[in-house]
Parts: structure tokens; C-alpha cells; sequence
């Protein structure tokens, strides 16, 4: 059986001329266990950082996406569990063009 990614962007509030835009991407990956999501936000850190490991792909994203998101009022966040894959999102306020 094969995995799949979604990739999805969408606005979640707009209040008078700003909006919040969250923009995602899932995963029916192998899941990230509860005690690891947070090693996912500190810089130069991964869960899995050995050279052996055995899912390429684990780790810098969301520390480099951080910043920028928050720079523009938002935020960074994961939702996983070990074995049901993992869902990463970040969310961003923009000015909403007329």
C-alpha cells in the first residue's frame, strides 16, 4: 500500500482588511512521536538526527519556516502520531486586496 501528501492552503479568518491564511501539508507517513514534535521547532535539531536513520526528510523544516511566519504574525505547528502520519502548518496574517 502506498502513502500519500495533501497539500492544502486555505483562509481561516478575516477580520476588516486582514486575513488568516494557514497553508499545510500531510502526510500518511510513519507519524512523529508526542516527545519528539517538539525537537520540530528548535534550530539545527531533528528527530532522528543519526546517520543512520531511516526517514529522510525528519526535521529543519519547521525551524526555517518559523521565523518568517511569525515575522508576518503567525505561527508554526504539527499534528502527529506514531503510525497515522503527521499533519505540518504553518499560518500567516495578510492585508486582504479589495
Amino acid at each position: 500500500m502506498g502513502g500519500s501528501v495533501r497539500i492544502e492552503a486555505r483562509e481561516l479568518a478575516t477580520v476588516h482588511q486582514q486575513a488568516t491564511l494557514e497553508f499545510s501539508v500531510s502526510d500518511t507517513g510513519c507519524g512523529i512521536a508526542c516527545e519528539n514534535q517538539g525537537l520540530l521547532l528548535q534550530d539545527f535539531s531533528q528527530v532522528d538526527a543519526s546517520s543512520t536513520r531511516n526517514y529522510g526528510g525528519i526535521g529543519l523544516g519547521l525551524s526555517i519556516v518559523r521565523r518568517p511566519a511569525e515575522l508576518m504574525g503567525g505561527e508554526v505547528g504539527v499534528y502527529s502520531q506514531s503510525g497515522q502520519g503527521s499533519r505540518f502548518w504553518f499560518r500567516v496574517l495578510v492585508e486582504r486586496i479589495s
